[in-house]
Order: C-alpha cells, then structure tokens, then sequence
C-alpha cells in the first residue's frame, strides 16, 4: 500500500457517528500519519445525501487521501467513492455492508433501542455482548457506552432506516481503486454474507479476517492498524 506519510486516512464513523469510537485506533497510528476524523450530526433530518456530503466536505482535496469506513459508513464510503475522485487511492471496509444486513426486522431493533433508553444499563449490557462479544475490558466497554449514550435514539432510528432501504451493491462494481476488507470472526451484528456480497462485485478486493467482535477497531485496533497503516503501528 502507499506509506502512510504520504497519504492522509480519512475515518468514518458506525451507526453512532460519533469520531470518539476511533480513540483505539488512533492510539496505535503511526505518529507520522495524517488522519482526519468524520463525525455525523447528532440531529434528525438528515438524510443519507447530506449525510455523504458532510463526510466528503471533510476530505481533503489537495492530497492523495484512503478511506477507512467503519460499518454503517460502509454505504457512505461506496457513494463517495463513485464519484471518481482522482485523490481517491484506497479503500478498507471494516465490518459493512452494502445492502441490508438484516432485512425485515428493522421494527425489532428499534424496539430494542427504545428499551435500552429506557433503561440505561442495557446500553453497557449491548455493547458488551453484541458489540464486543462478551468482553470484560471496562476500558473498551465504558467509553464506548458513554459515546453511544450521547446520540438520540431518533437519530439512531433514523439511520437504521437508512440501513434498511438502501441497497448499493450494483455501485461496488464502479470502484477502481485497491480495495480492503477487515472481517470480522466473531461478528454478531452484520451477517458474514454481507462481505460476500463485496468479494462477488470486487474480485480483486483484499480479505482481511481478524478473530474478533463488530466493534472491531475497538477490540482488535493492533491488528486493525496494521492492516489499514502497515507496519510502523504503535505497540
């Protein structure tokens, strides 16, 4: 891949889209590496076009730039890089999709992120077991919790509406440019069909599978960084 001091690593945040999620990772960058960090409104009326306007208003455009698309932001990271821009020169996919990961039960996990609002400690409960696959690392577990605490559930609700309706996999087969793909082993949100669909639309794309939970970038972020920066991470 091109050395990380000469290319500038643009972050996307998940569902969340709170940049604070990233904290993990960016404590094992290269200290030489140029990283800017996209995080999405907490507000409703926001639809999934302004949403990738916002993200690309923060793309440099005077520099060769990789983009790091980290779940929901997967759909985000596919349009953007349709429009061919020329600095675009890498992509790593981490834990997405490209059409709904869970069809038809978007009125199940609404009803679950109604309940968790109303009783906080479901939210710490969630990311524990679903998130981070039953991990016992309150360093991992509690700033996590509190990020996601931040965000209305409307706004959540939002985006999930978004996950459920758009379907971009005809879009994968308009991306030129080196192509990567962190797998999660262990993921217990985002079905591994979901990365077929990428492998079936780019052949050339680069699998990476890192034993690990969805919240990848959070458990694994060594193994993650490697991938994403090379070798000159932070250990």
């Amino acid at each position: 891949m091109t050395s990380s001091k000469a290319i500038e690593t643009v972050l996307l945040p998940g569902l969340y889209g709170t940049g604070e999620l990233f904290d993990p990772l960016l404590r094992v960058a290269p200290e030489d590496s140029e990283i800017t960090v996209v995080t999405y409104p907490s507000e409703t009326g926001i639809d999934f076009d302004r949403l990738v306007e916002i993200a690309e208003s923060r793309i440099p455009d005077d520099k060769p730039v990789q983009i790091v698309a980290e779940s929901f932001s997967g759909l985000v990271a596919i349009r953007l890089l349709t429009r061919n821009n020329q600095n675009y020169k890498r992509v790593v996919f981490c834990a997405t999709f490209a059409s709904p990961p869970l069809p038809k039960v978007n009125w199940l996990i609404n009803s679950i992120l109604r309940l968790m609002r109303a009783w906080p400690g479901l939210v710490k409960f969630g990311v524990q077991h679903f998130c981070l696959n039953g991990s016992k690392s309150q360093s991992t577990i509690d700033p996590t919790s509190r990020a996601i605490n931040h965000i209305p559930t409307p706004v959540l609700q939002e985006r999930l509406e978004m996950i459920g309706s758009l379907n971009l996999i005809d879009e994968l087969q308009q991306i030129n440019i080196p192509s990567v793909y962190l797998l999660p082993g262990k993921d217990r949100l985002v079905p591994r069909r979901c990365a077929q669909g990428f492998i079936e639309s780019m052949p050339s794309i680069a699998v990476h599978e890192i034993d690990g939970p969805h919240f990848l970038l959070q458990a694994s972020p060594g193994v993650a960084a490697k991938v994403t920066f090379g070798e000159n991470v932070i250990t």
